[in-house]
């Protein structure tokens, strides 16, 4: 047997004492104690066999064999309790199993919810890392659209800013074009005029 079943035995015979004696309390409060008698000893009853009374530990067994009275022995007695007391013991242990059983699955239990909250916890700052990554990269993409939007109105400027050059370059070399073409016609109509007067020089002349 070891320590802690000695005391566990102990406390529960402490126990059954007080039990006993509250029971004794409450019995001089309620039954009439025996002429002569004015308080029962702790642990003892009043038995009452016919027109007699028997002071006895509580729970003895009283038999009446014809006009005697025989009581329980206390060896008997102590070991009848003691089995009981055994029992109740065991009783006991098969509580204190099944609380120890209890236990460890409660305390599996909140082990395991504390690995699910871990994991939640988890799991919420890894969407939270995820939604701020998507985040950041929104804000990039827009800024990067934005950047794209402004170099595609500069873009326009400088084509528009191109076609205006282009067109006053046109509109120049079209008028140079059309210099050309009249100095062209003076130079044909000069050379007609000279070429006229050759064929008509008279041979005198020539």
């Amino acid at each position: 047997m070891n320590m802690a079943r000695i005391i566990l035995i102990l406390l529960t015979i402490i126990s059954i004492s007080l039990i006993g004696s509250r029971q004794v309390s409450a019995q001089d409060s309620e039954q009439k104690l025996p002429p002569g008698i004015s308080e029962l000893p702790p642990g003892m009853e009043v038995i009452n066999i016919g027109s007699a009374n028997v002071i006895a530990p509580i729970g003895s067994k009283v038999n009446k064999e014809g006009t005697v009275i025989i009581v329980e022995p206390i060896e008997q007695y102590a070991g009848r309790r003691f089995l009981d007391m055994e029992g109740r013991l065991s009783s006991i242990d098969l509580r204190l199993n099944e609380l120890a059983d209890n236990l460890e699955k409660l305390r599996k239990s909140m082990e395991r919810l504390d690995s699910e909250k871990a994991s939640k916890a988890e799991l919420k700052k890894e969407i939270l890392s995820e939604a701020q990554k998507k985040e950041i990269a929104q804000g990039a993409a827009e800024n990067r659209l934005a950047a794209l939007e402004t170099r595609q109105r500069s873009i326009g400027k400088e084509l528009n800013n191109l076609k205006d050059v282009v067109s006053k370059t046109l509109e120049i070399l079209a008028a140079d074009l059309e210099e050309v073409k009249e100095d062209d016609k003076k130079k044909e109509d000069v050379e007609s005029i000279f070429y006229y007067e050759y064929k008509n020089k008279p041979e005198s002349e020539e």
